[in-house]
């Protein structure tokens, strides 16, 4: 639900790139790290991110737009709908990539999609 506060938002992001631009120089020129430190520096500040919009979220003064950690929970009906859609999606990208001939470029964007819906079926049965 909108509350019409586009300030917030717009400094957490902005503090978020800051955070992100200064841990790639920390990470790179201090580090001596290449591709790994530039996406550990990413992952980093946007986890910060995550967690001051968490916080923010938490304590806002309307009860209707709060945040009550207390009161998430998983649906496990929903869970189960998601997760049977990833096995047939991801069954059918593996069938497909290597019936089907196609470009090496597609390959690529193939395979990758197939891992990533991988991972969702991991992580779904990490939090059941």
């Amino acid at each position: 639900r909108g509350t019409g506060d586009s300030k917030t938002p717009l400094i957490i992001l902005s503090l978020s790139g800051l955070a992100n631009v200064g841990l790639n120089l920390v990470f790179v020129i201090f580090f001596n790290m290449s591709v790994d430190g530039v996406a550990s520096a990413t992952i980093i500040s946007q986890y910060l991110s995550a967690i001051v919009v968490v916080i923010i979220l938490c304590n806002v003064k309307d009860k209707n737009t709060r945040l009550d950690l207390k009161k998430l929970k998983i649906h496990t009906n929903l869970l189960e709908k998601i997760l049977r859609i990833a096995i047939i999606l991801y069954s059918i990208l593996k069938y497909y990539i290597k019936t089907v001939p196609h470009s090496y470029e597609i390959s690529i964007i193939l395979n990758f999609i197939r891992i990533l819906i991988k991972k969702i079926i991991e992580n779904v049965k990490f939090m059941c």
